[in-house]
């Protein structure tokens, strides 16, 4: 037996992870509209004030603990699940900040797979129920949403943010013959929503934490300079979470959309170009 009857027409949504302010924003956007939504996350404080039921009859359902545990929540609470958002919010991470710095260690799991584990959950589900209008008939959907709040002084958080898309690209064509869709919604660089810390405060924290004698203090200033035009294009979360209302409930959604900011174009070619500078002059320097 079902925990909620779903309202006339709505889809049955899973959000994870609603500890970032984009996986957030996407779970309150939904519900909003009607739907049903499990919000997921591994952080049971984040699920603190989430549950609620909307004035358009949607809902908002929570799900703590592993994520890859909480489609099986799903089916229980609404009786099908038609879609699950992945959010990959890559923070920056790496070798440039000490052992006592709060994003010093790696993530117990990798990205992908934890992924992959929820995918899995997912598609093991009995289809969706037929004869409610959320696209094909039986289709499910899955839908990948990556960022990246910030760009610290390292390469591996944009490189999980394109490991991710990549992944996105690879099951759109496996997990077809699964009677599930796959759509990819991507933004390089966010601001952050109101109230929460800036880009150029979350810059000067990293520097901070680099070491006295770390190689990255060469590199600091035409760095911060390329991640500040950035900024001045980024998209708000509410873009981004838009652009993820339109992928998970579109009839026909693109394969891939992205999420473009306006304005400071010229000027980041201009500060990459110094920064490309700046690496390669300091690499001369160390040999």
């Amino acid at each position: 037996m079902t925990d909620h009857a779903l309202p006339h027409k709505a889809r049955a949504i899973m959000v994870c992870d609603v500890a970032t302010p984009v996986a957030r924003a996407i779970a309150l956007r939904l519900a909003d509209l009607g739907h049903a939504v499990l919000a997921a996350s591994g952080d049971p404080a984040a699920l603190a004030d989430l549950p609620r039921e909307t004035a358009k009859s949607g809902l908002i359902e929570v799900a703590a603990g592993p994520l890859a545990a909480a489609p099986a929540r799903a089916l229980a609470a609404f009786g099908r699940l038609d879609t699950v958002i992945l959010t990959s919010e890559t923070w920056g991470f790496g070798p440039t900040f000490g052992a006592s710095h709060p994003q010093a260690a790696l993530p117990q799991r990798p990205l992908v797979a934890e992924s992959l584990d929820i995918m899995r959950a997912f598609v093991e589900q009995p289809l969706a129920m037929h004869g409610v209008e959320h696209g094909p008939a039986g289709r499910r959907r899955i839908v990948f949403v990556s960022t990246l709040p910030t760009i610290p002084f390292t390469g591996v958080g944009p490189a999980q943010h394109r490991a991710f898309e990549a992944l996105a690209r690879a099951l759109r064509f496996e997990l077809r013959i699964l009677d599930t869709d796959v759509c990819m919604v991507t933004s390089d660089l966010v601001a952050p929503p109101p109230g929460a810390t800036s880009i150029g405060a979350r810059l000067a924290e990293a520097v901070a934490a680099l070491p006295v004698d770390s190689r990255y203090h060469v590199i600091a200033e035409p760095l911060r300079r390329a991640v500040l035009a950035l900024a001045r294009q980024a998209p708000s979360v509410a873009r981004v979470a838009d652009a993820a209302r339109a992928s998970a409930l579109s009839d026909k959604p693109r394969n891939l959309l992205k999420v473009r900011g306006s304005g400071g174009r010229l000027a980041i070619p201009v500060a990459l170009r110094a920064l490309e500078k700046a690496t390669r002059r300091a690499a001369a320097e160390n040999r």
